[in-house]
């Protein structure tokens, strides 16, 4: 059985952690930017950060790779900016 997360439109399907509506890795650039006009700041860390625990349940072989904490939370400070 499969799962959504995340918002309506462009939403991830577990548990391959792709989007459902563009077959990207998802948070793709449209779920990164619904989750943002959403949420700001801390909220939004920490809820990513929770999608990340989700992932690596889901996904543990998957988890070490390149880029992963950088896909579900690093995008959500922009550079320069310190949580």
């Amino acid at each position: 059985m499969t799962e959504r997360i995340g918002p309506a439109e462009h939403a991830a399907e577990r548990p391959t952690w792709l989007c459902r509506d563009c077959g990207h890795l998802w948070p793709c650039a449209t779920a990164r930017q619904q989750l943002s006009d959403e949420m700001s700041g801390t909220e939004l860390a920490i809820n990513m950060y929770g999608y990340l625990e989700q992932f690596i349940k889901d996904r543990t072989c998957d988890y070490l790779s390149d880029g992963v904490f950088t896909r579900f939370v690093g995008w959500t400070h922009p550079t320069g900016e310190h949580p």
